[in-house]
């Protein structure tokens, strides 16, 4: 990850919240803008060429590539990383794998439970500035959301990765480590915030 894109956690309690969110997520995509849209070519190394040209395996799925194919889907193709400028190959693989691994070129929002989150003012916003029709949702029912896609941003429920509550996730985490949590170590400035943040139902 790039340190140079990270900012301080920001906060906010009042009124009018609908427009303060989609306020500061449309200044988050103008700042990151040129970084989801970044499409470096291939550079490549010739230790990389003797890897690529001696690879028997698909990078991605693991299956055995033929060199020799005429099908354009088995077609051995060179998988690089797009937003990286130097040093950026990765791996041979079929072409098809690699179509399926393209990275996402949205802002990624993450919520833990967001299908039981009240979004529904999420949602409204998100209407108002990427109208309806560019607003896809996927939901359980009529109230619980799991995803919500527009062009610019995807909306996604960690829960479907770790289906455990955030009061267990840390307490998990915490059992391994404190220095586990370096994040929020860098956020807070005192002993007693760190210890409230890793509580259940408090407050800083």
């Amino acid at each position: 990850s790039d340190s140079s894109l990270e900012k301080p956690v920001q906060f906010y309690a009042g009124g009018n919240c609908e427009e303060i969110f989609m306020k500061k997520l449309l200044m988050e995509y103008k700042r990151l803008e040129k970084y989801l849209k970044m499409n470096n070519e291939i550079e490549m190394s010739e230790e990389d060429y003797r890897i690529y040209y001696n690879q028997i395996f698909c990078g991605i799925c693991g299956d055995h590539l033929d060199w020799n194919t005429e099908d354009p889907k088995l077609r051995v193709v060179r998988h690089h990383d797009h937003f990286k400028s130097t040093s950026n190959f990765i791996a041979a693989c079929h072409s098809s794998c690699n179509l399926k691994v393209q990275k996402c070129r949205k802002l990624c929002i993450v919520f833990h439970g967001l299908k039981n989150y009240d979004s529904k003012f999420i949602l409204r916003a998100l209407c108002k500035e990427e109208g309806a029709r560019n607003v896809k949702v996927l939901a359980s029912n009529t109230e619980k959301f799991i995803q919500i896609d527009t062009p610019r941003f995807m909306f996604r429920d960690s829960y479907l990765l770790m289906t455990e509550s955030l009061e267990k996730l840390v307490k998990n985490l915490k059992s391994q480590s404190e220095d586990a949590f370096k994040y929020l170590r860098r956020e807070v400035k005192t002993e007693e915030q760190f210890g409230s943040c890793l509580a259940k139902g408090t407050n800083i």
